[in-house]
């Protein structure tokens, strides 16, 4: 009882930071390997439930086209790529509200792209 209360602290507290949208807006900064762990946290905090998370990662401009082909570029190690998709799973699965924005991404040619490699 007393972990699950200190992990909600822990999470109002992330929320409250906007530390997905600070995560996000640094993503085209970082070097590969800080970006390959910066996405590896934004896709384990936007599988949390509740999906305070997972609209910080779309409002902040998480599923901005050039952001998410960067991530879903070939030339990325797999790792990165796989928690690039399920990023954009969980939104697609959290909210019929994402679509548009996914949608508005374009990631098709890329998906294309990884499906036939």
């Amino acid at each position: 009882e007393m972990q699950g209360r200190d992990l909600s602290k822990l999470e109002n507290a992330l929320q409250a930071q906007g530390v997905v949208a600070k995560v996000v807006q640094a993503l085209p900064l970082l070097n590969r390997t800080t970006l390959e762990r910066a996405v590896v946290l934004l896709s384990r905090l936007v599988m949390l439930p509740g999906g305070h998370f997972a609209t910080q990662y779309v409002e902040s401009g998480g599923l901005s086209k050039k952001l998410l082909h960067s991530l879903l570029d070939m030339s990325n190690r797999p790792g990165l790529i796989a928690d690039t998709l399920i990023i954009m799973s969980m939104l697609a699965r959290a909210s019929k509200d994402h679509y548009p924005a996914i949608h508005k991404a374009d990631p098709y040619p890329l998906l294309l792209d990884l499906l036939q490699s």
